[in-house]
């Protein structure tokens, strides 16, 4: 079956499901913007939209090993490789080019880089409970029609075997535009932005810029087959994008331990104890308790509580949680400053930042500076998250460079 049927029959099928599915609206409030959950938008706007008809694979549960949860990034050195095909609606005259690193795609008609069943790590791995990230660069060009309300043409569409996603662009508002209707106002030719697109469940967000626009609940998982899009999916109408680069990670890196409770006390005159309780160890592997002092705005003195070796995973289930203690000594005296770290069974961690704790070792009168130990600690991971190169760990920060 070729690709042009393949969208025909989609659009037949999602027809008939949008025009039944009564549309709720809902206003809500962000950011001090408005975002709209949107019955407005007419239910037949997707014209090119992928069959219903291709059985979803099963998802692997076999491990994976360290290098295949890398994300996939497309920088546009060149146009991407023989697994995305191209689809022009059959126009003949819309294409797509790259110039200095930026994919340009200029649609008559519609224009799109499909991934379709079984090709790439997407369809091998994507997991709707696991979640997963898209983040793209783009711009969209002034002369691109239409907006939200009619169904944009610059559209990303994501289905990791439950939901169908799809994301929209205009020049005046992103949107998400399947299967529910929810609109954000901004410019979108104003210059590149970065859009990051996270879904887990039914739950999605959009962040542009880093900034969090839109986080909705789908009311419905909506149909089609397992595929990755990105261009002009609309189909009649005119657009002109700018990509200077396109990703996807289906093993985005989360909080894999989730923390009740955390705590650190100090015993005798240099004993240092943490004690905290779990509350989920969604594969857990072992944790690390890190203790520093901070001068100067950079930690110093650094020591892993627990000694060499990572405190084993106690968790019976994933979801149960446990209680953990560990203590040592530590020198020189001063303020110390704790944080827990987990590793999951791809050797990457998670520093939860957020929860560090300090103890006072000593007879030392020092200034706790708690809020400014936190930010250095997202700081120190910040260029990393920036470069996507997420679930370093502590130790691998502190190996000299070679």
């Amino acid at each position: 079956m070729n690709v042009k049927l393949f969208h025909c029959l989609f659009a037949i099928l999602t027809l008939c499901i949008c025009t039944s599915s009564p549309w709720a609206q809902d206003h809500s409030t962000m950011d001090g913007l408005i975002f709209t959950l949107d019955s407005s938008i007419p239910s037949n706007a997707f014209t090119e939209q992928p069959n219903t008809d291709i059985q979803d694979m099963n998802v692997s549960k076999d491990m994976i090993i360290a290098p295949l949860k890398q994300p996939v990034i497309l920088d546009f050195d060149s146009l991407p490789g023989p697994l995305w095909e191209t689809w022009d609606c059959g126009d003949g005259v819309s294409k797509a080019e790259v110039s200095h690193g930026i994919l340009t795609i200029d649609a008559l008609s519609c224009y799109e880089f499909i991934l379709w069943y079984p090709n790439g790590k997407w369809h091998q791995f994507v997991d709707n409970a696991r979640g997963w990230v898209i983040e793209a660069s783009l711009r969209v060009d002034p002369s691109t029609q239409p907006a939200c309300s009619n169904g944009p043409a610059v559209q990303i569409w994501a289905n990791d075997h439950t939901n169908l996603v799809i994301i929209g662009f205009s020049t005046n508002e992103i949107c998400i535009t399947y299967p529910d209707k929810v609109r954000f106002p901004m410019n979108t030719t104003d210059n590149f932005h970065i859009y990051q697109i996270k879904s887990k469940g039914n739950q999605v967000q959009i962040y542009v810029d880093g900034d969090l626009k839109i986080d909705h609940l789908l009311s419905w998982t909506g149909g089609g087959s397992n595929i990755l899009m990105f261009g002009d999916g609309a189909g009649g109408t005119r657009s002109l994008s700018y990509w200077d680069y396109f990703s996807y990670d289906v093993f985005p890196h989360s909080l894999l331990v989730t923390l009740s409770d955390f705590t650190v006390n100090l015993f005798g005159n240099k004993t240092i104890q943490a004690n905290w309780l779990t509350g989920t160890e969604e594969n857990n592997d072992g944790m690390n308790v890190w203790c520093a002092q901070m001068k100067n705005n950079q930690f110093e003195h650094i020591t892993r509580l627990n000694g060499k070796k990572p405190i084993p995973a106690g968790a019976i289930l994933p979801f149960s949680g446990n209680h953990y203690s560990v203590s040592n000594e530590v020198e020189p005296e001063g303020v110390y400053y704790c944080a827990l770290e987990d590793i999951d069974h791809f050797g990457e961690c998670t520093t939860h930042c957020e929860q560090i704790k300090a103890v006072t070792v000593g007879n030392v009168i020092s200034k706790v500076e708690l809020d400014d130990a936190k930010k250095l600690c997202h700081d120190s991971f910040q260029g990393l998250k920036e470069a996507r190169q997420l679930g370093v760990c502590v130790e691998e920060l502190l190996a000299p460079s070679p």
